[in-house]
C-alpha cells in the first residue's frame, strides 16, 4: 500500500469508528449510508446531503478497493482524504 492510500485508510478507520460508536455497530460508514437511504427527504433537511451521500459511498468503495485489491498504483487521492477528515470534523462539531 502506498502512502496516500495508507493515509486515506487511517482517516477512513477513524470516521468508521466514530460512526460505529454513534450507531452502535461495526460498520459505521455503511450504517450511516443506510440511515441516509432510510430518510428519503433528508436532502431537503440537510445541506450537502446529496454530496455527502455520494462521497460516503465513494470513500467506502475506495476503502474496499484498497482492502481487497493488490495494486501498485494509488487508489485514493487527496480529495478522498480531505472529505473523510472534514466529515469526521463536521460530526464532531455537531
Amino acid at each position: 500500500m502506498n502512502q496516500i492510500d495508507n493515509d486515506f485508510f487511517e482517516a477512513y478507520k477513524c470516521l468508521d469508528k466514530l460512526c460505529g460508536e454513534i450507531f452502535g455497530c461495526r460498520n459505521g460508514i455503511s450504517e450511516y449510508i443506510t440511515q441516509m437511504e432510510n430518510l428519503p427527504r433528508g436532502h431537503r433537511l440537510v445541506s450537502n446531503w446529496d454530496s455527502d451521500y455520494k462521497n460516503l459511498k465513494h470513500i467506502r468503495w475506495v476503502r474496499n478497493q484498497i482492502a481487497h485489491e493488490s495494486s501498485c498504483c494509488a487508489i485514493s487521492n487527496r480529495e478522498d482524504i480531505e472529505f473523510t477528515e472534514l466529515f469526521y470534523t463536521r460530526i464532531m462539531n455537531k
